[in-house]
């Protein structure tokens, strides 16, 4: 479990960011990234003159490395096809209490799994042992993700998140703040991933703001 300090140190720092992946997915998330000052390395299963194009297209700060080379960041995103996760995280080691944000949905499932049935989740957690998962960026399609997260004054674009372990949370908080947006802590993935899953989630795929000076959450059309 990471301690308080080592989370004030993230919010402290700019942070070396890792994405298992490189599409449209990644790369939202790079730009918003980017524009907090952070650094980012994207990867694919090889690397490619393609990945390279890729991360030079994205700008300063982002490089195009390996999955072992994304994996070694302070915090990981998994963007990758769900059924595509057990070869990414192959042969990644132990996390060693490093957060990995997992943005994937099984779409083989029409509905949420019941109660006492593992989330997709809590399976990814199972394949990248000593990792603090953390469900995030699933909900909401890459086109929006890239587009300013403050649209109009006073409202900050949210970003639903669950998870077990409370420091990386917080530091995951932190990071989304700096990024613009408005995180909410929905709690475990055991229950709580189930409110994000696609499909069938009551969240997924609403696209929800706060006010900046209150509490009040709007959805928002499309």
């Amino acid at each position: 479990m990471q301690s308080e300090s080592t989370q004030q140190s993230h919010e402290r720092r700019n942070m070396r960011l890792g994405i298992i992946g490189a599409g449209a997915l990644a790369q939202a998330f790079t730009v918003r990234a980017l524009s907090a000052g952070h650094t980012v390395t994207i990867s694919s299963s090889h690397r490619t003159d393609s990945l390279d194009a890729t991360a030079h297209s994205l700008g300063v700060g982002v490089r195009a490395g390996t999955k072992y080379e994304a994996a070694d960041a302070d915090v990981v995103l998994l963007a990758v096809p769900y059924r595509n996760a057990p070869l990414a995280l192959a042969d990644l080691g132990d996390w060693g209490g490093r957060t990995l944000i997992d943005a994937t949905n099984d779409f083989s499932q029409s509905t949420p799994p019941f109660p006492g049935v593992p989330s997709s989740s809590e399976v990814i957690a199972e394949m990248a042992h000593g990792a603090h998962v953390i469900k995030a960026f699933n909900t909401t399609p890459a086109r929006v993700l890239a587009s300013d997260p403050r649209p109009s004054e006073g409202y900050r674009r949210v970003i639903v998140m669950s998870g077990d372990d409370v420091p990386s949370k917080g530091a995951l908080r932190s990071l989304l703040g700096q990024m613009g947006f408005a995180p909410v802590d929905l709690g475990g993935l055991a229950e709580a991933a189930r409110l994000q899953q696609l499909p069938g989630g009551l969240l997924a795929g609403l696209d929800l703001f706060v006010r900046d000076w209150g509490t009040e959450v709007q959805r928002v059309r499309r």
